[in-house]
């Protein structure tokens, strides 16, 4: 039986320093320098979008930005591109299951539903990566400043002052 020592690897994981700047904890005693991705206002650089989007896909690309330009890095540009490609094929097989619709030769509805629950089941892990589901946004998006405490009725009994 080992005695003794510490392990290797054993422990809680350090937070990313981003994510300290991002929720205010970040102190330069403890973290050391801020890290230069980080603006001064706390928000990280967004990666700029790829050259080979379509402007429908820009749109999308800059939507992202705005939604989660504090926390998404350069080098989550990958996953950017996730979100946008699939996100405007899911907008495409909807578009065109409506075009033919009453046509000659409509598309299969089962066709359609199966291709779109694809689509976004993979969607959606995607978000999950940027931090667009509710349960991963919670863990970077920045704190709200806290509120003013609400003064209590029972602040003059409980301290004795009347």
């Amino acid at each position: 039986m080992p005695r003794g020592g510490a392990r290797p690897g054993a422990g809680r994981k350090k937070k990313p320093v981003e994510l300290k700047v991002l929720e205010g904890t970040w102190r330069k005693d403890r973290d050391g320098d801020r890290p230069p991705s980080v603006a001064p206002d706390g928000l990280v650089e967004f990666p700029e979008p790829p050259k080979h989007l379509t402007p429908a896909q820009r749109d999308l690309w800059n939507d992202l930005r705005r939604h989660c330009g504090g926390w998404v890095k350069p080098g989550d540009w990958l996953a950017v591109n996730g979100v946008v490609s699939i996100f405007e094929r899911l907008c495409l097989t909807q578009r065109t299951y409506e075009a033919r619709r009453g046509k000659k030769n409509p598309m299969s509805l089962d066709a359609v539903v199966n291709l779109e629950v694809k689509l976004w089941r993979e969607l959606r892990g995607y978000l999950a990566i940027l931090g667009l589901s509710p349960a991963d946004r919670a863990k970077v998006a920045p704190k709200a400043p806290a509120a003013a405490k609400k003064a209590s009725k029972w602040d003059g009994i409980i301290s004795g002052v009347r």
